[in-house]
């Protein structure tokens, strides 16, 4: 048999929970045809992959890409680091439907809750798209490096639908609600993956008022999710407001929606730096729903957020301090040296801070802010920090920044808005709770302690390709196995990663700062190179799954029965890499 491609003698990491060893992957018409020792045939491209670890393709459930992928045709970071599906239109922002008078409306939700710049949108966006069903065909008609599944999102359906009575949240008549659910219907029939929305506070507008959707009623979201299964049926993604606490009422709401309509619900699971640790009832919600037949599944951080802050970026710790605010217009260098004042200083940090979007008040946590440099480090020791130093007795000494901090002469610095001890505690938890998955692989330099990544390396990748796969789009994504050994092969996306070089360096391309790959070969979606050269040769017109891709569906529940009960499919660890 003559394959397209045949990789020899990597260490294979099937993401089903097997053990690594070495074996050839050989790839024919973007599939998968033989895993193991592969003897005979020929290949039109044959790789040596001795020494390299070869991995199932990467599916990240939670991008914001649904600009990107319109006017670029990488999605990077994302395809730069091992993943070869992303889904968009998370957390119910997107830019369809829309009709040509609320462009505005829906630039200023995105550039607000994702900081992208609204020039950037207004600029790359061609908006040659009103309904969905046109988005999609717009996202078809692209090339991109990697494939993409999109949710219809809450927001624009609503503005769409009820226009500036839907940006300033009024409540929708009945008349709204089948107008909702019909566009829910056809955006599904259309390919959509399913429907997503947002209750989480800090999710506001440029502007800084709350996103379109952030209070609607369950009536309205059980209409939609009714359009759902008239058009076929999808899933419910939803971002419940847990570091700020008190969002059980609303998550059982949509537990309670999906029981009633017959959908399954997949969430944001975060944890805060401070107070209580507030997740253990989410937890203990999930199994008591899919105790009664639900299907809830929760989706955890491969490590606790990040927020680049700096002095020439969007946010940094005194952006809201009426004393900063006065300097802030000038130029870099003299704003430095007016900072270094004793008297300025002193001033700023005497200053309480103002109103603002509350990302900004999380760029004021000084413990958890880190100076970041050539080589970051994702795993920081706490002392690393730039805050307060203790004095003789333990406590902040009330001197500001810490002296060895400021030295650095750091432009940038990395905030992490989650306590990773925390995150560490709620993924011990998972290792007894089902249903949990990882999701978002941004970088994957030291994810785990490196005992930790050495026992857990199948499980980490299990996290990020199959078990993700299997929740958003179809069993052929994320396992090197061909259909879990039942009949015709698996989609092919491969990344190959050098297991001593894992890195991620960030550079800066003025005006943008982006994380570069410093391991690893190019990802193949369906076996062939994606990850082009200057001339950009390579590139291709990946897929744009959905849920109305039936054929593969039904593969993947096919060889769900034959792999047993369905908790052994989804069971264990969540962690990502």
């Amino acid at each position: 048999m003559t394959y397209d491609l045949l990789i020899r003698n990597g260490t294979i990491v099937d993401g089903l929970g097997g053990e690594p060893y070495v074996g050839d992957v050989a790839v024919r018409d973007g599939v998968i045809k033989g895993v193991g020792v592969v003897n005979g045939g020929t290949a039109k491209r044959e790789i040596d992959a001795t020494g390299l670890l070869v991995t199932p393709g990467f599916v990240d459930l939670h991008t914001h890409y649904d600009g990107q992928a319109i006017w670029s045709d990488r999605l990077t970071p994302s395809s730069a680091h091992g993943v070869t599906t992303v889904v968009m239109g998370n957390c119910g922002v997107g830019f369809a439907p829309c009709r040509q008078e609320d462009h505005d409306v829906l630039v200023d939700v995105m550039a607000g809750v994702e900081d992208i710049p609204g020039v950037v949108m207004t600029d790359g966006l061609p908006w040659t798209w009103e309904t969905f069903p046109d988005y999609l065909n717009a996202l078809e008609a692209g090339r991109r490096d990697i494939d993409v599944a999109v949710y219809l999102p809450h927001s624009p359906l609503r503005v769409y639908v009820m226009g500036q009575r839907g940006a300033d949240r009024e409540p929708a008549t009945p008349q709204d609600l089948a107008a909702m659910r019909a566009l829910a219907k056809e955006a599904i029939e259309a390919g959509a993956l399913g429907f997503a929305s947002s209750r989480l506070t800090i999710h506001k507008t440029e502007s800084g008022s709350p996103i379109p959707s952030y209070d609607a009623a369950r009536e309205e979201i059980e209409e939609i999710a009714r359009g759902v299964v008239d058009g076929g049926g999808g899933l419910l993604q939803f971002v419940p407001d847990i570091p700020a606490g008190g969002y059980q009422p609303v998550l059982q709401m949509v537990f309670d929606v999906a029981e009633d309509v017959g959908l399954p619900v997949t969430f944001t699971l975060v944890v805060a730096n401070v107070g209580d640790p507030t997740w253990p009832d989410a937890i203990t919600m999930i199994e008591k729903a899919n105790g009664a037949g639900g299907d809830i599944t929760a989706q955890l951080l491969p490590r606790p957020i990040g927020l680049i802050i700096g002095l020439q970026l969007s946010a940094n710790p005194f952006v809201l301090y009426p004393s900063y605010r006065e300097i802030m217009h000038l130029p870099l260098a003299e704003r430095v040296a007016e900072m270094r004042k004793p008297d300025v200083r002193a001033r700023i940090l005497a200053d309480k801070p103002g109103v603002g979007h509350p990302i900004l008040y999380v760029a004021q946590a000084w413990d958890w802010i880190f100076p970041l440099g050539d080589n970051p480090d994702y795993e920081p020791d706490p002392s690393g920090s730039i805050g307060p130093a203790p004095g003789p007795g333990g406590e902040p000494d009330g001197g500001g920044i810490r002296p060895a901090a400021r030295r650095r002469r750091s432009r940038h610095a990395a905030g992490r808005h989650e306590q990773p001890g925390e995150q560490l505690a709620g993924h011990r938890r998972q290792t007894a709770a089902p249903r949990r998955r990882g999701a978002r692989p941004r970088r994957r330099r030291r994810p785990l302690r490196h005992d930790l990544r050495r026992q857990l390396l199948d499980v980490l990748l299990g996290a990020l390709g199959a078990r993700p796969g299997v929740r958003a789009v179809h069993g052929g994504r994320g396992r090197a196995r061909t259909h879990l050994g039942t009949g015709p092969g698996g989609r092919a996306g491969r990344p190959r990663t050098h297991r001593r070089r894992l890195q991620g360096r960030p550079q800066c391309h003025r005006p943008r700062r982006a994380a570069a790959a410093q391991a690893g070969h190019p990802i193949r979606p369906a076996g062939r190179r994606t990850a082009p050269g200057p001339d950009r040769r390579g590139l291709r017109r990946n897929r744009r799954l959905g849920r109305g891709d039936r054929r593969e569906r039904g593969a993947h529940r096919r060889a769900t029965r034959q792999a047993g009960p369905r908790t052994a499919v989804r069971s264990g660890p969540r962690l990502s890499t």
